[in-house]
């Protein structure tokens, strides 16, 4: 694999994804077999939450009958672990399983983001692994939640969420797949007003909104 170092230098923007709750997840191709994926989340959520997780799995798979590649990482580190599971709930990590760690991580806070970093080959060989190709499209799943005395707990169903993407190299967030709170556009501003005055339910931490 290739030095994290490196791997940072040498890429450039492929494609990018709203989050709920003023996420976004941004990945490039630094080699054409290697695909660094850049997790950006409110820096105020160390605080708030314990840890974040994203999962991916092939967007023909059910929502609850798939291979999914879960990465979680605990707020205090920002660094992702490689885990894998055929069903919602809690993931084992690949080492747990009998399989490897095929994943690269780092982090940072940049101004009030913290930047969770982590890089994997396309294809890895690991039966812990599915596998990722160019131009496919990925269901991606993600959730915030608690830690309680160091163990990671179950998420609410609130602040959780799934996008769908092509893993492209000129992917492109036409905002066609959101509802309610995704994305940087003025109609879900308003969708999202309506939302909150009809159900009466708070505002999510750290969602803001263009003017």
């Amino acid at each position: 694999m290739l030095p994290l170092l490196l791997v940072f230098l040498l890429g450039a923007q492929a494609g990018k994804e709203y989050l709920g709750f003023d996420m976004t997840i941004s990945w490039t191709f630094p080699e054409e077999d290697y695909v660094l994926f850049e997790l950006a989340i409110p820096s105020s959520y160390r605080e708030a939450f314990g840890w974040m997780g994203i999962a991916l799995q092939d967007a023909r798979d059910a929502r609850d009958s798939f291979s999914c590649d879960y990465y979680i990482a605990p707020m205090d580190t920002g660094l992702m672990t490689d885990r894998y599971a055929q069903a919602n709930g809690f993931s084992l990590t690949d080492e747990d399983q009998g399989c490897a760690t095929n994943l690269d991580v780092s982090s940072e806070e940049v101004g009030n983001y913290l930047l969770i970093k982590f890089g994997r080959p396309l294809i890895t060989g690991d039966r812990c692994d599915i596998p990722l190709y160019k131009d496919k499209p990925l269901m991606v799943k993600y959730a915030i939640g608690p830690m309680i005395n160091g163990n990671i707990e179950q998420h609410s169903f609130r602040f959780n969420g799934l996008e769908y993407i092509v893993l492209s190299e000129n992917y492109e967030d036409k905002n066609n797949d959101e509802r309610f709170v995704y994305g940087p556009w003025m109609v879900q501003k308003w969708q999202n007003v309506k939302w909150y005055e009809e159900y009466g339910d708070p505002e999510p931490p750290g969602q803001t909104y263009p003017e």
